[in-house]
């Protein structure tokens, strides 16, 4: 039987790999369908890997592989190398694959079956086999009678693009109060939050996005002060030499800063905004930005706060992602959302 047909939006695959699940870590195949359809989703698409990893590029079309067959897919979208302990487990890394698209297939892809369309495929075996690109329709359409995804959610790059015939992204990253002080494990979702501004950071470089960093001042006598190894930008987010970092002393990014002054100057017109917290300067930064004009953008799990005295931090966040903010100052938009539009800021000029 079929999944529940759901909305997917379109990926421009760039390359396909299978990913094998290894019998010494799914023992059965109840642990590898649990792990595809409910572990996964509930990460946020993260799937830590020990050592050996794909070396690949971003928008990957990836078929997972299980006891020799083909029996689910998604489209990884990055691979960080990032030390991460959970439990007693280490991890050297992880994929961050887009939750929508995990699927598992209503019935396996055999050997026979796929060696139809993949002349140089022999068996399955332990390796993370690269797929020739030309077989892309003909896998989807196998993909196509498995599942609910539709092909019209995937595409194929060319394999170079000309750079002149790009025009610059309209959008700039706004980083708010990452800092060291208050970017800890007591969070909300804190691994989600840190995997996922790392992704916008990096995402934003390479399409041409301007990163800006904003740091939060309390002034003297306080822990969050100027001078002090609190105030510095959390090392996983770190600024690029020559990215610009505005201080404040109030909430709000924009009085008094010379932020404002900048971006108008430059006609930026969109904002993604990510960072802390929730409930404080994350909202000053959402309302004042739509209050100045600004489109703005707030990707899921890219902010987060703590418990307080009224409210828990999850129910914080969900409060101001879903209702406050969404369809009011801000589009709250899926990761994965919004990486598409990230990387389509870059589109082909029809000059």
């Amino acid at each position: 039987m079929k999944a529940k047909t759901r909305e997917y939006m379109r990926y421009d695959i760039g390359e396909i790999r299978f990913l094998p699940m290894g019998k010494d870590i799914f023992g059965t195949y109840d642990e590898v369908s649990e792990f595809i359809l409910s572990t996964l989703p509930k990460r946020g698409g993260l799937y830590y890997f020990k050592k050996q990893r794909m070396r690949c590029n971003s928008n990957i079309l990836v078929l997972f592989q299980y006891s020799g067959q083909l029996i689910g897919c998604g489209v990884l979208l990055s691979t960080v190398d990032e030390s991460t302990k959970l439990g007693t487990e280490q991890y050297y890394g992880y994929y961050q694959f887009a939750s929508e698209t995990l699927q598992l297939f209503d019935a396996p892809i055999i050997g026979s079956e796929y060696s139809t369309i993949d002349s140089s495929f022999t068996r399955f075996g332990q390796g993370m086999k690269k797929v020739p690109i030309d077989c892309f329709t003909s896998i989807v359409k196998l993909i196509e009678n498995r599942t609910a995804i539709s092909s019209e959610i995937f595409s194929t790059l060319p394999e170079e693009l000309d750079k002149e015939q790009f025009r610059r992204c309209p959008m700039v990253l706004l980083i708010v109060d990452t800092q060291k002080l208050i970017t800890n494990g007591k969070l909300y979702r804190f691994e989600a939050l840190v995997a996922n501004i790392r992704t916008l950071i990096r995402t934003a470089r390479q399409n041409g996005i301007e990163v800006i960093y904003i740091r939060h001042d309390d002034g003297e006598d306080k822990p969050l002060t100027k001078g002090t190894d609190g105030f510095e930008i959390y090392e996983a987010f770190a600024a690029d030499e020559g990215e610009k970092i505005f201080d404040k002393t109030i909430n709000s990014p924009f009085r008094d800063t010379g932020l404002l002054e900048y971006l108008k100057s430059k006609g930026e017109t969109e904002l993604i905004v990510a960072g802390l917290q929730t409930d404080y300067c994350m909202d000053a930064t959402v309302k004042c930005g739509f209050e100045h004009g600004f489109k703005v953008y707030v990707p899921a799990y890219t902010n987060s706060t703590f418990d307080n005295a009224f409210m828990t931090a999850e129910e914080t966040y969900r409060y101001y992602n879903e209702f406050m903010w969404n369809g009011r100052y801000a589009e709250c938009v899926s990761m994965e959302e919004m990486l598409r539009l990230m990387k389509i800021g870059n589109e082909r000029s029809t000059l």
